[in-house]
């Protein structure tokens, strides 16, 4: 009896295994099946999908007038995409584009017009025609800009505003990221030490196909300021958004009109150097962007317009006093003050005709501010007129105080402005002072 008891239970257990075995499995084939009905579902959702996207773009067109047109893609898309509706519930980017296309049905009445098929077939086999010059698409880049300048000895003026006074000798990038380079390339002053100029100005719009924009390279050098690109072009990329260069009025100047990205650059030729402004999107600005416009010169290249950089005054110790008489440095002093005035420049650009002149006492550089800052009030706008960089009191400057043209020279052939009262004989007597210092210490 019990023996036939336990054996009933063996059993019993068994048929319960093999019960939940199959259960197990028959749970296990339906999930399968649900997902690959799932999967099959997303795809044709995908599909669908895709075959209209070139269509939808052609709906989200703003120059696209004719209502009738668009009605036509809208039945085109609901003929597709309406059958799918309950499969494709989970596939937000569909149900998106759906509501899209109902809402502007209803709204615009598309059932009751009257569309034969030959003019929907006209109007979707010009679409199509027009869709496959569209594969590419342009990046997006919201309409706030950013300027950046860079002229004479050479100025800075970044994109965060910040004003500087170079030396940078040699190739350095003013603007550089995946889709723009702009690299300038500064030579030594004739009669100065540290001071350069800009004798060559090259820009590369790197290629992307994705985002209809074709591989184009400009070089300016000293007198030699091209109206095309290197390989002979004027223009490139989509008709309706181009890559164009243009020469501007008296053949000193030239624009790059980077359509895709936004952006534009103002290169000019004053006498044998050259001057550059760009404007370009904020956002462009943040992707991985280097360059002088975006962080600045560098601490040991700059020169300070109202007062004399430490080493500067370390080397002048070295040197002995200019032959040039009192009555010469201040004749060269009033001459700067004179000519700058007389270029109506303010500001920075006041700031900077003056270093360049007690600098360099090149004439040029007069003319150059003054283009300069003729350039960045031109490139200062955004795309309704308005003003990108509001000017402050400091931009209206009209000139400097005594203090600040004061004539320091630098062996024969430096002169550097200095505001803050130093002087070759200081640096001396500060030397002196640092040895005597370093000599008792070591006495001790």
């Amino acid at each position: 009896m019990v023996n036939s008891l336990i054996g009933n239970i063996i059993k019993l257990r068994v048929h319960v295994q093999r019960i939940v075995c199959v259960v197990f499995i028959v749970v296990l084939l339906t999930d399968c099946i649900r997902g690959l009905s799932l999967f099959s579902s997303d795809e044709e959702c995908k599909k669908c999908n895709m075959e209209n996207r070139e269509l939808a773009e052609i709906f989200e067109r703003k120059e696209i007038q004719n209502v009738r047109r668009k009605c036509v893609y809208v039945k085109q898309f609901l003929r597709c995409a309406e059958p799918l509706q309950g499969k494709c519930r989970q596939n937000l980017n569909f149900q998106g584009a759906l509501t899209l296309m109902r809402s502007f049905r209803d709204e615009q009445n598309c059932s009751s017009m009257n569309i034969t098929w030959d003019e929907a077939h006209m109007f979707l086999k010009s679409g199509q025609h027009t869709t496959k010059e569209r594969q590419c698409r342009r990046p997006t880049f919201k309409p706030v800009y950013k300027i950046c300048g860079l002229f004479g000895d050479p100025h800075l003026r970044t994109f965060s505003d910040k004003r500087h006074t170079c030396s940078v000798p040699g190739a350095w990038p003013l603007f550089a990221n995946r889709y723009l380079t702009v690299q300038v390339t500064n030579i030594p002053l004739e009669n100065s030490s540290r001071a350069t100029a800009t004798s060559k100005v090259t820009v590369i719009v790197r290629g992307l196909k994705r985002k209809c924009i074709k591989e184009k390279m400009y070089q300016a050098r000293s007198f030699s300021l091209p109206t095309h690109f290197s390989d002979g072009t004027k223009s490139s990329g989509d008709k309706d958004c181009p890559t164009t260069v243009t020469q501007l009025k008296k053949r000193r100047r030239v624009m790059i009109d980077i359509c895709p990205l936004k952006t534009k650059i103002i290169i000019r030729q004053v006498g044998k150097y050259l001057t550059v402004h760009m404007r370009v999107p904020k956002d462009l600005t943040r992707r991985k962007t280097i360059g002088l416009c975006q962080r600045g010169c560098p601490r040991i290249e700059q020169m300070n317009l109202d007062k004399m950089n430490r080493i500067d005054k370390v080397i002048a110790s070295f040197y002995k006093e200019d032959k040039l008489s009192k009555r010469v440095k201040r004749q060269r002093q009033e001459r700067a003050r004179r000519m700058c005035a007389a270029a109506k420049v303010t500001g920075f650009y006041y700031k900077s005709c003056l270093f360049d002149m007690l600098t360099s006492d090149d004439a040029t550089f007069v003319k150059a501010a003054r283009k300069a800052m003729k350039d960045f009030r031109t490139i200062n706008k955004d795309d309704e007129g308005r003003p990108i960089v509001n000017e402050t009191a400091r931009d209206f400057l009209k000139g400097l105080t005594k203090a600040r043209t004061t004539v320091q020279t630098v062996g024969t052939t430096t002169l550097v402005p200095s505001s803050s009262g130093y002087s070759v004989h200081k640096s001396s007597l500060s030397v002196t002072l640092i040895m005597l210092v370093a000599l008792l210490q070591v006495w001790r």
